[in-house]
């Protein structure tokens, strides 16, 4: 009898042990930074942004493009005017805040920062941080596209904490492959289960930028 409760024990301690190394499995994935969510990964390299809500998300409200750091607003004013829209029909400034954009409008920021122009708009990384926290505060009224085209230069201590802001509270996040190597904007997109789009440049971006305003 004592033989038979000893293997039971066994098998039961087992048992636990499988269930507890398949359980630590499944909470490392993607790096252990998915929050609880459903892992979102990218998709396939120069995809077309696909969801329904996303599609002409601009609808009858105002659109606007302004960058927090400083960088690259010029690249996306291009895809925006490539896209269909002429440059008089939406804002572009590069030091737009969160109280200058109408509810129910779309704005696209781009994120990522240059410290030539930082220095050359009269504003610093932690001026920025908090024009970022004004957009962030009013994300459930107005659409945010992120987007981030300047790759590896537009990373690091100075970049990333805004882009943990911006890219956390948008709608959709664009972004050019190299700047993700490190899988940051995969890991805030998992947190806060949002589509996430990687391109191998910039230009690529255009097809998604026309869904993105109707076009």
């Amino acid at each position: 009898m004592k033989k038979v409760i000893t293997i039971i024990v066994s098998v039961l301690m087992i048992m636990t042990l499988a269930v507890s190394f398949a359980a630590c499995n499944k909470d490392t994935g993607n790096g252990g930074n998915n929050g609880g969510n459903t892992d979102v990964t990218p998709s396939a390299l120069d995809k077309t942004v696909s969801e329904a809500e996303l599609q002409n998300i601009v609808g009858d409200g105002k659109l606007y493009a302004t960058t927090i750091g400083q960088a690259d607003l010029a690249v996306v004013n291009n895809l925006i005017v490539k896209a269909g829209v002429a440059a008089a029909d939406y804002t572009s400034n590069n030091m737009l805040t969160a109280d200058q954009v109408e509810d129910g409008s779309t704005v696209f920021i781009v994120v990522g920062a240059s410290g030539k122009g930082l220095g050359g708009a009269g504003t610093d990384a932690a001026a920025e941080l908090v024009r970022a926290n004004a957009f962030q505060a009013k994300a459930d009224k107005i659409n945010i596209v992120c987007v981030h085209v300047g790759g590896s230069n537009r990373r690091g201590d100075t970049s990333d904490p805004t882009i943990r802001v911006i890219a956390g509270c948008s709608k959709v996040i664009l972004v050019v492959e190299e700047g993700n190597s490190d899988d940051l904007f995969t890991g805030i997109a998992n947190d806060n289960s949002i589509p996430l789009y990687e391109y191998s440049k910039s230009a690529k971006m255009l097809d998604s930028f026309k869904y993105l305003l109707g076009k």
